[in-house]
């Protein structure tokens, strides 16, 4: 008989890590486990022998009682799949710290000791890959760093963010301009040429080049009622579409996110919170039920 309770995503108290003598092996588990007495809570139960480790998963006779014998058990993961690893620095209640220090330990599943010694398992060490894509300067790119503070606070599924920018200086290469005019000042932003900002609204820009997106075009359009020689810095139009999920900004959007397939358009201007709640419902596009406990 086999019991597979469903597996939470990081909560708590599910999870039993009993450290053993016995053998890690499938018949050696399941004699030493059935018939103990498991907690009301208690879900799982990582068998810890040395530098083995086993998880598995058990039914209790009476699911609701304070404490229960134990009538079944299922191996969810063997030694020789599962690594034992220990990283103060780990959170393991968030999935994207899990998985990776599990895949640290180098097998496919790992229990994980972390922070305040909470103990988790992870039976698949996989993340969801997430190009965050921006423009720089300024640098470091805002959207990478409040993409990943929030990856590193959120319940979201586990995420591999790997920022990818668009350097400003790249889009002028083999260009002869008399003056540049940005958006705003743009720190870390050189050149030779005269630079202005339209924030600024200077009242002769001359035959500048406005280096902008179509919204600082719109703008430049109604300061002087002419068209100038323009170049596109805007993130949703330069980042590649190439099927990889990626997050990237826009000032076109004010107040909402959107999803076009594989990407996501957040607001230029996004809170934290606006980022965590686009990111929830981006990510359960493409993941499923993380495969983790802890205690």
């Amino acid at each position: 008989m086999k019991a597979t309770p469903e597996l939470p995503a990081c909560t708590c108290r599910e999870v039993s890590v009993q450290d053993v003598t016995i053998p890690l092996e499938r018949d050696t588990i399941a004699r030493y486990l059935i018939g103990k007495e498991g907690y009301r809570r208690t879900d799982f139960v990582a068998l810890h022998n040395g530098p083995d480790v086993a998880i598995t998963a058990v039914k209790r006779a009476e699911p609701d009682a304070l404490f229960s014998p134990i009538t079944a058990v299922e191996i969810l993961a063997m030694p020789e799949d599962t690594a034992w690893v220990e990283d103060p620095d780990v959170d393991v209640m968030n999935a994207t710290h899990l998985a990776r220090a599990a895949r640290n330990g180098g097998k496919k599943a790992a229990v994980v000791k972390g922070r305040f010694e909470h103990v988790n398992f992870t039976l698949e060490a996989k993340a969801m890959p997430l190009r965050v894509f921006d423009v720089v300067p300024p640098s470091p790119a805002k959207l990478a760093l409040l993409v990943q503070q929030v990856i590193d606070y959120a319940d979201l599924p586990a995420i591999e963010a790997r920022e990818e920018n668009l350097d400003l200086h790249s889009l002028l290469e083999g260009r002869q301009v008399s003056g540049i005019i940005t958006p705003c000042k743009v720190d870390g932003f050189q050149i030779e040429a005269p630079a202005l900002s339209l924030d600024q609204r200077p009242a002769d820009p001359g035959d500048a080049l406005l280096l902008g997106c179509k919204r600082s075009l719109e703008i430049y359009q109604h300061f002087y009622g002419k068209e100038p020689e323009w170049v596109n810095i805007c993130p949703r139009d330069l980042a590649p579409q190439d099927g990889v999920p990626t997050v990237l900004k826009c000032c076109l959007y004010e107040f909402n996110c959107e999803v076009e397939g594989n990407r996501l358009t957040v607001p230029w201007g996004s809170t934290l919170r606006q980022i965590e709640a686009a990111l929830e419902d981006f990510t359960a596009r493409f993941t499923d039920t993380p495969s983790e406990t802890s205690t």
